[in-house]
């Protein structure tokens, strides 16, 4: 199933990573076998030099001025086109376990994890002729850690990072992180673009070291890329790469219609992640497919994502981020206490400090917020009391306005937030009636034809990581009886919600259909929210949903997944001095970018003993095979099944399935997890 933006939309193409059981006859060794006995796309002849290729992928990005891994928002698609345009500091082994060099040629840890040290390669220039150095690494940092959305992710794990030679950086953690190199590899902040295209006012083209220059791009329509002459890399044989002379990539929404092109020669290659679309294509002559079925790296969960506190983002209402709320936040006070101590220590008079932060807080000059009158008044007269300290940020009243005030639902007549509305996902008995009340297998017959596998968490069953989660099991009379329990408990008479889908999309229909026949077996009402993608990850980000299709998680290592699950006490200050001390003790807040709002302390204490851990110890594994057991109790995710990745291409497209790291031998992990690199096809 591939219904929206997986996590990749924000940082990560660790979502979209296959486990499981292999379909039967399909995979061998994580390649198909042709009837001549050689693994699909690869070839040892020797390569054609020439050629163009078009690549139908599901997506396209809003704005291709800040496509790159700093700002970008990539998801499966965005990875593919990135790797054409940019290279990584680090790819992943084809053993989905070690991190090979490119643009970085080592990564040294200190003893407990909280630095690494990365060597950059010499000699690499960027597509308009200026050398890639360790300042180019430091701009692309502070590029991500700015990003509105992308500083939310790595600011929990990097804290800064510093130059210590023309060709040296060290990356200073936030927290101990053994598995940071493999983020430096799968995380779209591996990608290095040149420091120019960050300027806030940039309208040029995306600028990289990569094997492709831009040519031309319609948004929504196809983007269109040249070789790059002076590319870095060489084969094995000390041929320049790339091979082909061009690469265009055609957005193609719809599953059928993406396969049709490739079947009637519009397109050459295509990505597809809809399992009934799959068994067509491994049906169809004239193309070879592959899928990653058995790659070394746990699966994308399709699921269905839970609002479970009901509330919009709380973490970004306290960073001050929902102006249309009316709701202040912690980062409004804060503000306004640096002004006025700014200005006592410039020389002016308490009284005269007062009036001209007054000023500033409801002006928009010298940075000002433009505040209303009655939210200035607000904070100038907790200022005035000398109560705003770092302990204590903001008024009690403040504190649990941000907690409760935005509890709500989308009003199924509207489809648009409602505060007025009594929510019922933030419950969770009727998360687990939903849970039971979804019959996977039929699920995974229906909708996905059989393509994959059945999910029960975010580990396939063959992972080392896997115990039993205990997750509930398909019972409807059992989900039904805690629908009337919550029912008379509540004293209603219905239970609805609103699940948001991808508009255009005849899968996300299809999908639709079947959630609403279930559950309306179980006496659960549902409405679809059809969105375009960009939209729906963006409701989800701010909490401004229900429910969503969704596909997320997986990976080559769960590290990788600490952002999306990371919660904190609410009286721990987080990030900017974000504490919530006037909440009830023992209350977790949810990270900015953990989308289901679930804030569960087991889950944080596992997460950060894995992260303390060395990767393989009994120790790492341990830690991290523990949340799936909570997540089976939270119920933050209502697991559906895997989401399988199938590449496929028509016969004249050659060894797309090889790729190697810098010194052009050593195997990388490709197609890695639905994106491929491009600079060793050729086409006959």
């Amino acid at each position: 199933m591939s219904r929206t933006f997986d996590r990749r939309s924000f940082l990560t193409h660790s979502a979209a990573t296959i486990g499981g059981v292999a379909m039967a006859g399909t995979v061998v060794d994580g390649l198909l076998e042709s009837a001549a006995g050689a693994a699909v796309g690869i070839s040892t002849k020797k390569p054609k030099l020439g050629g163009t290729i078009t690549v139908g992928t599901l997506s396209d990005v809003p704005n291709y001025h800040v496509f790159n891994g700093s700002q970008g928002k990539l998801d499966a698609s965005g990875f593919c086109v990135a790797n054409a345009v940019y290279d990584p500091l680090f790819v992943m082994g084809e053993n989905g376990t070690a991190h090979l060099p490119m643009l970085a040629l080592s990564a040294t840890p200190n003893a407990n994890y909280t630095t690494w040290t990365i060597a950059l390669r010499q000699g690499v220039t960027y597509h308009n002729g200026d050398a890639f150095n360790a300042q180019s690494v430091l701009a692309n940092y502070k590029a991500a850690a700015a990003d509105v959305t992308v500083g939310l992710a790595i600011k929990p794990i990097i804290a800064s990072v510093v130059v210590t030679g023309p060709y040296e950086v060290v990356y200073n953690m936030v927290i101990p992180y053994s598995s940071f190199p493999i983020s430096l590899a799968e995380q779209q902040i591996s990608y290095m673009a040149h420091p120019n295209s960050f300027s806030p006012t940039y309208t040029g083209i995306p600028l990289g070291t990569g094997p492709f220059k831009f040519k031309s791009w319609q948004v929504g329509v196809e983007s269109q890329w040249v070789k790059n002459p002076n590319y870095w890399r060489h084969d094995s044989a000390g041929r320049k790469l790339p091979y082909l002379d061009g690469i265009n990539f055609k957005t193609i929404v719809d599953n059928p219609t993406r396969n049709s092109a490739l079947l009637s020669g519009d397109v050459d290659m295509i990505l597809q992640q809809d399992g009934i679309q799959i068994k067509q294509l491994l049906h169809s002559k004239g193309v070879s497919v592959i899928t990653d079925q058995t790659q070394p790296a746990d699966p994308a969960l399709n699921c269905l994502i839970m609002n479970t506190t009901s509330t919009l983002n709380q973490y970004l209402l306290w960073a001050g981020a929902f102006a249309g709320t009316g709701i202040l936040g912690v980062v409004d006070y804060l503000e306004a206490a640096g002004y006025y101590q700014a200005a006592v220590a410039s020389g002016d008079s308490q009284t005269s400090a007062l009036a001209l932060t007054q000023q500033w807080l409801g002006g928009t000059a010298n940075g000002g917020p433009g505040l209303s009158s009655s939210q200035v008044s607000s904070i100038m007269t907790y200022l005035e009391s000398g109560k705003l300290t770092a302990a204590d940020p903001a008024p009690a009243s403040t504190q649990l306005a941000v907690y409760e005030g935005t509890l709500g639902a989308v009003n199924p007549s509207t489809l648009t937030w409602d505060t007025t509305l009594k929510p019922v996902v933030n419950n969770v008995n009727i998360r687990k009636a939903v849970a039971m009340a979804i019959n996977r297998s039929t699920y995974l017959k229906i909708v996905d034809d059989n393509v994959g596998a059945i999910a029960d968490g975010i580990y396939k069953k063959s992972s080392k990581y896997y115990q039993n989660p205990g997750y509930p099991e398909y019972d409807p009379s059992a989900a039904k009886a805690l629908v009337s329990a919550y029912k008379s408990a509540n004293n209603v008479s219905e239970v609805s919600f609103v699940i948001d889908i991808v508009s255009g999309s005849s899968s996300a229909q299809q999908a639709f259909a079947f959630f609403q026949q279930q559950l309306a077996a179980v006496g659960i009402t549902v409405t679809p929210r059809p969105l375009v993608q960009s939209t729906l990850i963006n409701n989800v980000i701010y909490g401004q949903y229900d429910c969503a299709t969704w596909n997320q998680f997986g990976g080559v290592d769960p590290a990788l997944n600490y952002v999306w699950f990371i919660s904190l006490p609410a009286a721990t200050a987080y990030p900017a001095g974000l504490s919530m001390p006037a909440l009830p003790a023992g209350t977790n807040i949810a990270g900015a970018v953990n989308f289901a709002h679930q804030g569960d302390p087991a889950v944080e204490t596992a997460m950060l003993a894995g992260l303390a851990a060395a990767p393989g110890t009994a120790a790492h594994t341990s830690a991290w095979s523990s949340i799936n057991a909570r997540f089976a109790i939270d119920m933050p995710y209502i697991a559906l099944d895997i989401l399988v990745n199938a590449w496929a291409a028509n016969a004249k497209v050659q060894n797309w399935a090889v790729a190697t790291a810098a010194d052009g031998v050593s195997r990388t992990l490709n197609p890695d997890q639905g994106k491929a690199r491009w600079d060793q096809i050729w086409v006959s």
